[in-house]
């Protein structure tokens, strides 16, 4: 009965910070690492690599090493990874028992440096330069160098203008490696010296113990400052590379491979119309393609169209400003760490079970003024972690009144709720009411499936702290449900099912909730059991919608706080190693003698985590400002 996908958990094998000479800087798989932080996706590695401290002397890794015992531990893991420096060990590869997947990010020179003698081991083989022809096998997908935080970050800092015309109307030619492709370019650039800036910083070393002089030691001494504030004062970069071959002694026709680079990456972030050869007219294939003469200028190696377009560039014909706009907008929405994630893992997705999870499509909840501070948490943390997701909201007219001013987008109130305004638990169910205002579920959610065919229910006290959790659509589920997971005489008498979270897809769910609750031991809450026997059902896994209740009126309560804990890459709160998703709490008052004990666990990992994970810090100052007001 599970519905609901949990996060891959990922393991790196990478290999330690080498001399700047050979520091084997493995710039794939960090852009890769940084987009799963984004991701809110934990990871973990066979070694503590990339130093993201202000020098050498203060360490503070991307990957964090974790200890592996025995090979079948890696079992414990999803999806394994690595570059073609470091890789994954054979016996690893070929364990017979495993569960795993494996994934190689190859960003070799060359054609067939590594993947020839190695492609059938792994599941998925990313490969830069990617051309069908050459990599005709299933399981390769095209890759790029991509962009790391360090190149977007440096160009972001450096002060320039944003005026494109105040750039120098020239090409920048900056090779330190001359391929035989740089070099047909560098002959023409010769000839037409006054459209050309050479530059080469010569490998120039920083000043040791500091943050540039990190970087530079981590990348194998790449990423120079000083070319960035070049590439920021150049219109045009060339960023051509790469070798020509045929594809046998009896073909006429070329291929060419070795064409991606750091620099066609950086030109790109930098806002400088990229040069480089003709993706498309030579079978080079990108995850996501570019467009010759929109994102950039593509060439051959025929001479009269390079003669052409150095005229073109001379005489300002070409409308360069759109060229370098689009490119770097492009770049930046594909190629950034998070979407170059999201392309990796949406791979491993897309194999495992094709479109196969969705979020829901709405989320609905009810409130009174009396709870007003938790709807207001509850609109707050959903819109940290879901900003457009429709918010439909059953409530007395004075709720109204306050959400309105707030000025929410995509937040849809119906003020139906005046009945019950002013009133507690205890006042409602002296005037034998309170089962009557809590099927009133029913009707916020029978709204929303007018327009929508699916829906997240949630209680008002709920604080998320994390994505909704994706539903699986291929097995037609009509009902998700939430178990309480506390001991079994508290579920006799309270319901095995909490009432506070439920997910429904299905127009008849309601009518019959209504009908079950007739009968029920416990209010509407416990004839969720009848439903869940009724309709197509999964359970949600116990990261979502996480009580006090669920912590401390379960069999062992010792032994399940000590399954929390803090992701040690994305400062994620972790149960059970997966991302806590969403808490079931009143943050702002106390109905319950372990519930000030509760949110305080919460709070300590919020606090531990912030400084990795700003919508926790963001979350806290809220808090803050909510309570003192």
């Amino acid at each position: 009965m599970e519905g609901a996908q949990a996060q891959p958990r990922i393991y790196f094998f990478v290999n330690p910070l080498g001399p700047p000479t050979s520091a084997d800087y493995q710039h794939c798989i960090i852009s890769f690492a940084e987009g799963l932080q984004d991701l809110s996706i934990c990871f973990d590695s066979n070694n503590n690599y990339y130093n993201l401290g202000d020098n050498q002397s203060h360490s503070h890794f991307l990957f964090n090493k974790k200890e592996i015992s025995t090979i079948d531990d890696y079992n414990k893991y999803d999806i394994l990874v690595a570059g073609q420096t470091a890789r994954i060990p054979k016996n690893i590869l070929t364990y017979s028992k495993r569960k795993y997947k494996t994934i190689l990010l190859d960003w070799s020179d060359g054609i067939n440096t590594y993947i020839k003698d190695n492609v059938a081991y792994y599941d998925f083989y990313f490969k830069t330069s990617y051309n069908k022809k050459l990599f005709p096998q299933a399981n390769v997908y095209p890759l790029a160098f991509c962009l790391t935080n360090r190149i977007i970050n440096t160009v972001n800092s450096i002060e320039c203008s944003d005026d494109y015309e105040q750039r120098h109307n020239t090409i920048l030619y900056s090779h330190r490696i001359q391929h035989y492709i740089r070099q047909i370019m560098l002959r023409h650039y010769q000839k037409t010296p006054k459209i050309v800036y050479f530059f080469n910083d010569g490998f120039k070393e920083p000043t040791a113990n500091t943050t540039e002089y990190l970087h530079w030691h981590q990348s194998g001494r790449r990423h120079n400052v000083n070319f960035y504030k070049t590439l920021l004062d150049s219109k045009i970069c060339d960023c051509t590379g790469g070798y020509f071959a045929k594809f046998s002694s009896q073909s006429s026709s070329t291929y060419i491979y070795q064409v991606d680079s750091f620099k066609l990456w950086e030109a790109f972030a930098a806002g400088c119309v990229v040069i480089c050869i003709d993706f498309d007219r030579y079978g080079i294939k990108l995850p996501f393609q570019p467009i010759n003469g929109v994102h950039y200028i593509g060439i051959t190696a025929d001479l009269g169209e390079l003669n052409r377009l150095s005229c073109h560039i001379e005489n300002n014909t070409i409308d360069l400003e759109s060229i370098a706009k689009k490119g770097k907008e492009w770049a930046l929405s594909h190629y950034s760490p998070k979407p170059f994630a999201e392309y990796i893992i949406n791979t491993y997705n897309t194999h495992q079970s094709p479109k196969q999870y969705r979020s829901p499509q709405a989320v609905c909840t009810m409130a009174t003024e009396g709870v007003i501070n938790d709807l207001k948490i509850f609109i707050y943390s959903l819109r940290l972690f879901e900003p457009e997701i429709p918010l439909y909201i059953l409530c007395d007219t004075k709720t109204k009144e306050i959400i309105e001013k707030q000025n929410n987008k995509n937040i849809y109130l119906y003020p139906l709720l005046d009945k019950y305004s002013g009133k507690n638990r205890t006042q409602m169910e002296q005037e034998n009411i309170w089962t009557e205002f809590m099927l009133k579920k029913c009707d916020i959610i029978d709204i929303v499936l007018d327009k929508y065919s699916d829906v997240l229910f949630a209680d008002t006290d709920m604080c998320f702290l994390n994505s909704l959790p994706p539903i699986n659509h291929t097995k037609q589920y009509q009902l998700g449900a939430s178990p309480h997971f506390i001991k079994k005489a508290d579920t006799d008498k309270y319901g095995y099912y909490n009432g506070g979270y439920l997910w429904v897809a299905n127009k008849n769910i309601t009518t019959q909730w209504k009908e079950y609750t007739k009968t029920a031991r416990f209010f509407e809450q416990s004839a969720i059991e009848d439903i869940v026997k009724e309709f197509n059902s999964f359970e949600f896994p116990i990261q979502n919608n996480f009580g006090w209740w669920r912590l401390f009126q379960c069999d062992h309560p010792q032994q399940r706080y000590e399954k929390f804990s803090n992701c040690k890459t994305t400062g994620d709160i972790l149960f059970d190693g997966e991302p806590l998703r969403s808490i079931h709490t009143h943050l702002t008052s106390n109905t319950d003698v372990n519930m000030p004990m509760f949110n305080n666990i919460i709070k300590t990992l919020l606090n531990k985590g912030q400084n990795q994970n700003k919508n926790y810090m963001r979350l806290l100052i809220f808090l803050r400002i909510l309570t003192q007001c």
